[in-house]
């Protein structure tokens, strides 16, 4: 492909998830104005999400979330999070495609901090519920 091909708006070279074969994509629309073409391949997962969140005093705030997960890579991907109001017009053409635009965002998660968080989940799980948790002991290191 050359860099001076050109698809829904954007060069290739700001594309990314190219394949031979059609991905589901989602094409994202706010007030008619197009924000993305989303699409992660074969495996992965793609997600368009609007959600709102109110809070006391009638204080709160609804958000836009296009992402996806590349099974992969193991990364969580982003191509939009914008707050959108009461009025606004949020269109999701879901569509197949040979190219999606590239996200905005990536993240790889971090072994560590995952199993850390596991551990201290299963800590408050087990405090919550009243039970013991008896780790095993660390046999001494062979040096």
């Amino acid at each position: 492909m050359g860099s001076n091909r050109r698809s829904e708006g954007r060069s290739v070279s700001k594309l990314s998830f190219a394949q031979s074969i059609p991905m589901k994509t989602f094409e994202v629309l706010l007030n008619g104005k197009k924000l993305c073409t989303a699409g992660v391949g074969d495996h992965g997962v793609l997600t368009a999400i609007v959600s709102s969140r109110d809070c006391e005093r009638g204080k709160g705030e609804t958000r836009l979330e296009v992402g996806g997960y590349v099974e992969s890579t193991g990364e969580h991907i982003r191509w939009q999070s914008r707050r959108v109001r009461a009025g606004d017009d949020v269109r999701i053409r879901i569509a197949e495609a040979e190219l999606a635009w590239k996200p905005s965002r990536r993240e790889r998660a971090d072994p560590t901090l995952i199993a850390k968080a596991e551990e201290k989940y299963l800590e408050n799980a087990a405090a919550r519920l009243g039970w013991k948790i008896v780790k095993p002991k660390k046999s001494p290191s062979r040096e």
